[in-house]
């Protein structure tokens, strides 16, 4: 029976709802393989097994797989370190038929070697001053990790269009990974679409609300811009704004500053502070009309595709599969990152002009039938023939 390996550095409680730990799932169930996650490190809430797939925790990776003989046939890597290459050099040395893959965090990977977020002119003369040299102390081994790893992987993985051209134009560790990089999106759970065809189907009537979800305040979120953006919004109707998940203090500050100064938009904005409950989170997405994201970077941003597949017309920046879920805002708003007079001229088209139902039965399609992991791990070459030859 052929055997796949999914390695991460560090696993906890909120990793168990990244998609990318679905990835062995989904290759076990359709390709009627074993699958094992591997980790260096895990949180005490995290089971020895997760949805059948053993979690075994080995720090000294490269060690276990000498001494324990470990074969597989397909081995799947993510986040990387000066360690990371010798895991499948070592794997290759047992079973030199391995097929190796590395998946690429897009944003946390590359966001700080390909797009300066703060001013440009500050940002080069601020490394001129201080990064420049750390750079270029840092720049030979970067570039030596990424040449070892390039001869040990076999594929690198990256989640979007965006990411791929990006790596392609602006290489990946300072080495041209081209030949080797392919797309492989990070699907949703299909077996969760019983649970959203359940809401879909309640006959409950949406309500103006512009939803958020996800960290208030997160790191590269810029939910800064909403702030701003919500004095210019010259008309709310019965339109109001809801953000669902922790929030960080100094998003709370410039909050209640921004209400304390204009106490009429205080009634159009809620922090409902985490939603727990997926049941709760499925709920507000069915029962709002528009999802919005005003991120700076994502790596793929699975909330989009819940969103989509929950009935939410989509406002975004162009980031994560935003581009791909709404074909370039033609079936949905794409607005620049950091624009609050964009963000408010969308908020103000939908609430002038509605949503088009036709624009959100496109995204809802695109979702369903792109985002399918079942379809993903079926329809990637690389999977067929690690696993089926």
């Amino acid at each position: 029976m052929k055997k796949v390996i999914l390695f991460a550095q560090m696993i906890d409680e909120a990793n168990l709802k990244k998609v990318l730990l679905l990835l062995p799932y989904y290759l076990k169930k359709e390709y009627l393989c074993e699958a094992t996650i591997y980790v260096a490190r895990k949180s005490a809430g995290v089971p020895d097994v997760y949805r059948g797939i053993p979690i075994i925790v080995a720090p000294d990776f490269a060690s276990t797989i000498k001494k324990d003989k470990i074969w597989c046939d397909l081995y799947i890597s993510f986040g990387f370190g000066y360690l990371t290459p010798v895991f499948p050099s070592e794997l290759k040395e047992i079973n030199p038929h391995c097929v190796t893959c590395f998946v690429t965090d897009h944003a946390a990977d590359m966001s700080e070697s390909i797009k300066p977020s703060l001013n440009y002119r500050f940002w080069h003369f601020f490394h001129k001053l201080v990064t420049f040299p750390l750079a270029l102390e840092r720049f030979p081994k970067e570039k030596r990790l990424g040449k070892a790893m390039f001869q040990a992987f076999d594929y690198y993985f990256t989640e979007t269009e965006s990411a791929y051209a990006d790596i392609k134009k602006h290489r990946w560790l300072h080495v041209d990974v081209s030949q080797k990089l392919q797309i492989l999106n990070m699907g949703y759970d299909d077996e969760s679409l019983i649970e959203v065809d359940r809401f879909l189907s309640q006959s409950c009537q949406r309500n103006n609300v512009f939803l958020f979800t996800g960290i208030v305040g997160g790191l590269f979120k810029k939910s800064e811009v909403l702030l701003k953006a919500l004095p210019l919004v010259k008309e709310w109707k019965d339109w109001s704004v809801v953000l669902a998940g922790p929030v960080k203090p100094e998003f709370q500050k410039r909050f209640d500053l921004l209400v304390k100064k204009r106490p009429e938009l205080k009634r159009r904005i809620s922090l409902l502070g985490n939603v727990a409950s997926r049941d709760s989170l499925f709920a507000l997405y069915r029962n709002s009309k528009v999802f919005f994201l005003t991120s700076e970077k994502e790596s793929s941003s699975y909330s989009l595709v819940e969103a989509a597949l929950l009935g939410d017309y989509l406002i975004s920046t162009p980031v994560g599969i935003a581009p791909e879920l709404t074909q370039n805002g033609k079936f949905g708003s794409l607005v620049p990152v950091g624009s609050p007079k964009s963000l408010a001229q969308a908020f103000e088209k939908v609430i002038l002009h509605g949503v088009p139902p036709e624009t959100v039965s496109h995204s809802t399609e695109i979702a369903r039938a792109k985002f399918s992991y079942e379809n993903i791990v079926n329809d990637c070459s690389v999977f067929q023939d690690a696993l089926t030859k």
